[in-house]
């Protein structure tokens, strides 16, 4: 007996949409594989040219000359990983984009309250008047009423397809507060309401130039005073730096006369006081959050301008531009120092100070100054900035 076994082998072909996508597939690899040997013979060839230049350079140095070129290479080298691993090692400082909204998802130091189709929006009024023309309107007239608690409507004339759903109005503020979003979150409805509202409420789309204004124009929307004060001695011969606060009381009481010598003698004096806001200030500094919000529930009107008098000897007068620098703009230049702490460099202006007892600040010593101004208001940026 024996088993037959017989085996069908059935030409199965494939169908043709598969054959073209194969076909397709493999001409869109062609070019790929040409377009990176043409780049990686660019490459190579570039590598050659840097190669050929820096050995012709090289060829005249002496050893001692290549010796030194050698140590800065390799202190370059280490200082950059040195900064690589300093960088991974420390949490990354928060931006004002981030401080910014922080402050609003939390509704920290809200001055301002919108309501829109029965939802509240705890906002900051010097962030949303400075950003929105319609919104600093609208506040300028409800600031008699009610100044607090503000019914959020949109302007006359206001052409958008449908009405704003308080998720798009959630954006919007979002937008004011840290100059983007991610529309991807958003559908195709709602990025069309957001935009014609950034046109009907007058938004500038320049957020970097607003907290420009803001540290170098401000309005009547500071709600914050920084006085610089310290203590005078006379045996110095020094004379006595008073607050602008104090200067203006006695400008009240004195004369038309008193009044010109006295704002003579104030545009002599490095400037001792700053109007700044509390949003802005609590957002980047512990510091002055804690101090603020302390003096704020001290404070028996909301709208009244809050006065915070420091110490030089804790924080010199001459650093308080490259703190507000950093605490608004995110920069940290040590040229907008003032000549308090390091006089013009010549011959008369040293044998002046040494004589004085004083000693010249090194750009080394203000920037440790810096850093120690840092850590005591609990500013991350400028600490960072300064390492």
């Amino acid at each position: 007996m024996g088993n037959n076994f017989s085996f069908e082998f059935k030409n199965t072909e494939l169908p043709a949409s598969a054959e073209v996508s194969s076909s397709q597939q493999f001409r869109n690899v062609i070019p790929v594989r040409r377009k990176r040997k043409r780049d990686k013979k660019l490459k190579s060839k570039l590598f050659k040219e840097s190669y050929r230049t820096f050995r012709q350079m090289l060829s005249s140095w002496c050893l001692r000359n290549l010796h030194c070129l050698m140590v800065e290479l390799e202190a370059s080298w280490a200082l950059r990983e040195l900064t690589v691993s300093a960088d991974l090692s420390r949490p990354p400082a928060p931006s004002l984009r981030n401080s910014l909204l922080r402050m609003y998802e939390q509704a920290t130091l809200s001055d301002v309250v919108l309501i829109f189709q029965g939802r509240r929006f705890a906002v900051h009024r010097c962030i949303v008047s400075r950003r929105s023309l319609w919104l600093r309107t609208l506040l300028r007239q409800a600031e008699r009423t009610h100044p607090t608690t503000i019914e959020f409507r949109l302007p006359p004339g206001c052409q958008i397809p449908d009405s704003p759903t308080p998720r798009v109005v959630d954006y919007f503020i979002r937008f004011l507060y840290c100059g983007y979003i991610d529309e991807r979150d958003l559908s195709a409805d709602e990025a069309v309401q957001l935009a014609l509202m950034k046109v009907s409420l007058g938004v500038s789309n320049d957020w970097h130039g607003d907290m420009f204004d803001m540290i170098r124009q401000p309005n009547e929307d500071a709600d914050l005073i920084i006085v610089f004060t310290r203590a005078s001695s006379s045996s110095a011969g020094g004379a006595q730096v008073q607050p602008e606060s104090e200067a203006a009381v006695e400008q009240q009481q004195c004369g038309s006369k008193s009044r010109v010598s006295l704002l003579k003698s104030q545009r002599k004096m490095p400037k001792c006081q700053y109007l700044c806001h509390s949003v802005i200030l609590a957002s980047r500094s512990g510091f002055f959050l804690s101090l603020i919000s302390k003096r704020r529930a001290d404070c028996s009107e909301q709208s009244d301008r809050i006065t915070i008098c420091l110490d030089e000897s804790v924080i010199p007068r001459q650093y308080a531009p490259v703190v507000f620098e950093a605490l608004y703009l995110d920069k940290v230049d040590l040229s907008l120092v003032s000549p308090g702490s390091s006089p013009p460099c010549s011959s008369l202006s040293e044998v002046k100070v040494i004589a004085s007892g004083k000693c010249l600040a090194s750009p080394l010593e203000e920037a440790t100054e810096i850093y120690q101004i840092a850590r005591f208001l609990e500013f991350p940026l400028l600490a960072q900035g300064k390492k």
